[in-house]
């Protein structure tokens, strides 16, 4: 079970240089390593990539797993470990190693212009959700199938051209030719506001595309709900957002 839209917001990443006897292993580099994008891209590639413990969500468990591991020359990830275990949860240190050996390559640190190795500690926060519970334990609308849809105003057309005029791409996507679609998720509710907005497939290798996605649908106006019996009702609804370079 993923944790949604408050993981989105609430894992706290920062990483600080340590020391290591290895002195292939550099301490104080002239230019710091760095996830693609940056922290705000690390936090929504977490956000997006780790399943928090169905025991930590059964026994309501948060806090830090403590991650270190060295950024290569190359910026790959190697000799990721725990070295601060979250209390009493074993799984979430274990999901934490698991997001963090998924990652893109980083931008290696440097050291006089040279791409040098550099250890970091990186502390992964697991903060359960306080007003909001994850989509999967939402309960489901009361009806499987809607009499009406509910729909952007003016119809797909209309929501064509407001995210023609609204959506910015990446500058990182564009420069490195990223294309692809941002699968979305949200529930529409009886009067027609978007509330439980949810990445459910990124855009691969590029989290700033995700991130405008989920922007650009906070934007939007109200929705014209969906109706069941003539009456108004919340609908779940999946709107893939296209990024395509022209």
């Amino acid at each position: 079970m993923k944790l949604l839209i408050t993981l989105l917001l609430l894992p706290t990443v920062v990483f600080t240089a340590s020391a290591q006897d290895d002195d292939k292993v550099h301490v104080f580099p002239d230019v710091e390593a760095s996830f693609p994008g940056g922290i705000d891209s690390m936090k929504a590639f977490l956000a997006r990539t780790i399943v928090y413990p169905q025991e930590a969500l059964d026994q309501r468990i948060e806090g830090k797993t403590y991650l270190t591991f060295v950024v290569a020359v190359d910026g790959t990830l190697r000799d990721v470990k725990v070295i601060r275990p979250l209390a009493n949860c074993q799984a979430c240190d274990l999901e934490a190693i698991r997001a963090v050996k998924l990652m893109p390559k980083w931008a290696p640190a440097q050291l006089n212009s040279k791409a040098v190795e550099t250890n970091y500690t990186l502390p992964v926060k697991f903060t359960l959700p306080v007003n909001e519970k994850p989509l999967e334990k939402m309960p489901p609308p009361v009806y499987k199938y809607a009499d009406e849809e509910p729909q952007f105003p003016g119809g797909k057309s209309a929501l064509n051209m407001f995210l023609v005029d609204h959506l910015r791409y990446p500058q990182r996507a564009a420069e490195l030719g990223i294309t692809g679609k941002c699968y979305t998720q949200f529930i529409v509710s009886e009067d027609g506001t978007i509330t439980n907005l949810v990445v459910k497939r990124g855009v691969p290798d590029c989290p700033e595309c995700d991130e405008e996605a989920i922007r650009v649908i906070k934007l939007m106006p109200k929705w014209i709900p969906g109706k069941v019996n003539g009456k108004a009702d919340k609908m779940i609804y999946n709107l893939p957002i296209p990024f395509n370079l022209q």
